[in-house]
């Protein structure tokens, strides 16, 4: 299990988390060897989108020589990214951006808007924008995701995971360049409460077939 910050790509042969998914975007890759994973902020413009698809297809590339990719995940608030126009196009054209850099063709393209879940909430005059964390799990050859409103989680005193050779890094937002990580990699968990003792959400993922 490894746990992905802004701008940060990982590997894990079994699952990734995604902390604090707001404005953000949580870019995973299932391929024959794992999952692969990178946590997008901001990038919406198709330029900036391409580059950074880029850049993530060189991690997973540089990872895993010989790795089969074989579907695309893409999970945010769809609200949130800042497309123009047409916001569900503007999404389903920044990931299928990732597949194909991979190389992935239409039918293998899958997306979660979780504001379609967690709505945006009005406290006292002020809109508070929602937040989630982010889970994707590999099993049997399929993989689920899993969501949990941020607020209700918090950093865990767990060890943090012990990382293989180039399986974690950063990519750079504006010329997709690989870079060395700036951060430690962080575990989280859930808040145990007597109203927060539930598991993460279950998400309702979307297979876009066409463009």
């Amino acid at each position: 299990m490894i746990y992905l910050y802004e701008h940060h790509a990982g590997f894990d042969a079994a699952a990734i988390g995604f902390p604090s998914i707001s404005g953000c975007h949580a870019i995973v890759l299932q391929a024959d060897t794992g999952l692969y994973g990178y946590h997008s902020l901001g990038g919406t413009e198709v330029a900036r989108a391409r580059t950074r698809a880029a850049g993530f297809a060189q991690f997973v590339r540089n990872h895993a020589i010989g790795m089969t990719p074989q579907l695309m995940f893409g999970v945010c608030f769809v609200g949130a990214r800042g497309y123009g126009g047409d916001v569900k196009q503007g999404w389903r054209d920044e990931i299928f951006e990732y597949a194909d850099a991979l190389g992935l063709d239409t039918a293998e393209v899958r997306g979660f808007d979780i504001g379609t879940k967690l709505k945006e909430k009005i406290v006292k005059g002020t809109t508070v924008t929602q937040s989630a964390y982010v889970e994707f799990r590999l099993a049997g050859g399929s993989t689920t995701v899993h969501y949990k409103r941020w607020r209700k989680m918090q950093d865990s005193n767990a060890p943090a995971p012990v990382l293989a050779p180039n399986a974690f890094t950063k990519i750079h937002q504006v010329n997709g360049t690989l870079i060395a990580p700036d951060k430690p990699m962080k575990p989280v968990e859930i808040i145990a409460t007597r109203s927060n003792k539930g598991e993460y959400h279950p998400a309702e993922i979307k297979t876009y077939t066409t463009m």
